[in-house]
């Protein structure tokens, strides 16, 4: 054997030193870039990296509290393990990663029930007691969306079948009760309550107004069409209890069960005039319009026929007055009228205004003496803006200058 030359034994003494030179560096870089940790395992999977086991605290008892109380996962803690390791902290997760984590690798099978109502899936639940618990919390829920309080409430009962069904699925997917309850009522909504219904009745007491019973009587002190307040009255008070039903969040019926009275209403009486002032010609009738005294065509005979109104001069759109009390008979066209409002005022009374520009009462409307009724126009055969006023008693026109009081 050839004796190793002097070189090779120099080459190796370098390459010994080297090593020794550069080990603590290596050393010192290494630890100094990464830290102790414990690896989380579960199921021979690394689910995250953390200081020491105590951070584990927080995330195992958001896991217990979303799925241990659904299914028995007190023991979670025994099915991770933990290997030391060296890792650098950018590593290190957080409670809500390891969390989260843990639970998408909680892939073993496990039994619950899928719950339906009339057929149609609704929820999955690990037990019927938990059904009956989600039910009640979508009740509750419906009973405050609809603000009723508990001493309103009278009854509130599910109206759908529901049936249970086992099932197997993966514990990962089952979730908690808070987000089973968020999906339900979401499909719900998306749904129409097609899927689930509760009825839901309530007793609602309040206070409404009642009207103000009139009396109406004659007086031989006033003229036909003329009236006046004796007493104004005032609305009365009851107290009414009503059942209302809601189907979930829907209201579908109300009834009144009791009304109590707690305050009288107070008649109001008038006294309408029953004297005729036709027979004593009384000037009686408010002016039609405010040019009363313009009277631009007057009652009788002109260009060889009758003329039975007075035209009265205005402008276009200034208002018309009821001359009378009333009740509107005829308000639209009419041939040589033009747009027209007729007013019956008992006793074979009634006044009309013609070639209005617009008509403000319909027919069936009561008006009053000096209530705005219409305005000035010249429509239908018209050689201008102004209003003809007729008034006619038993359907003969009459000169309404003899009874208009200017």
């Amino acid at each position: 054997m050839e004796p190793y030359s002097s070189s090779n034994i120099s080459l190796k003494k370098i390459l010994i030193m080297l090593l020794g030179f550069l080990t603590p560096w290596i050393i010192i870089f290494y630890f100094g870039s990464h830290v102790f940790a414990y690896g989380v395992y579960v199921n021979d999977s690394c689910v995250g990296y953390v200081k020491h086991k105590a951070y584990m605290k927080d995330a195992l008892k958001d896991i217990e509290k979303d799925l241990g109380n659904r299914y028995n996962l007190a023991d979670i803690d025994k099915i991770l393990k933990y290997n030391i390791s060296f890792v650098k902290e950018e590593y290190f997760n957080s409670t809500e990663d390891l969390k989260n984590n843990i639970k998408n690798s909680l892939d073993n099978d496990i039994q619950i029930l899928t719950m339906k109502s009339d057929n149609v899936e609704l929820a999955t639940v690990v037990n019927e007691k938990e059904g009956e618990e989600l039910l009640e919390k979508l009740k509750n829920s419906y009973i405050e969306s609809n603000n009723i309080s508990k001493d309103n409430l009278k009854e509130a009962s599910l109206k759908s079948n529901i049936t249970y069904e086992s099932k197997n699925i993966k514990l990962k997917d089952l979730g908690s009760l808070n987000d089973t309850y968020n999906k339900v009522k979401g499909t719900l909504e998306e749904s129409k309550y097609k899927n689930l219904k509760f009825k839901i009745d309530i007793i609602k007491e309040e206070k409404t107004k009642i009207g103000i019973p009139s009396v109406i009587k004659a007086s031989n002190d006033m003229y036909i069409g003329e009236s006046k307040v004796i007493q104004e009255g005032a609305e009365g008070e009851k107290l009414v209890r009503k059942e209302i039903t809601f189907i979930n969040e829907e209201k579908i019926g109300e009834k009144v069960i009791e009304e109590k009275v707690i305050k009288e209403p107070e008649q109001k009486i008038v006294e309408n005039g029953s004297k005729n002032p036709i027979n004593e010609e009384v000037a009686f009738l408010a002016p039609p319009s405010r040019g009363i005294n313009n009277v631009t065509s007057n009652f009788g005979y002109r260009w060889g026929k009758q003329h039975n109104g007075v035209d009265i001069a205005g402008n276009t759109g200034d208002p018309i007055f009821a001359a009378l009390d009333g009740t509107v008979t005829f308000s639209g066209w009419q041939d040589g009228y033009g747009k027209v409002l007729k007013i019956n005022h008992g006793d074979n009374i009634e006044t009309i205004y013609a070639h209005c520009s617009a008509l403000d009462k319909k027919v069936g409307e009561k008006v009053s003496k000096g209530d705005v009724i219409a305005k000035v126009g010249s429509t239908g055969r018209s050689t201008g803006p102004h209003l003809h006023f007729e008034l006619r008693v038993k359907g003969e026109p009459k000169n309404p200058l003899n009874y208009i009081n200017k």
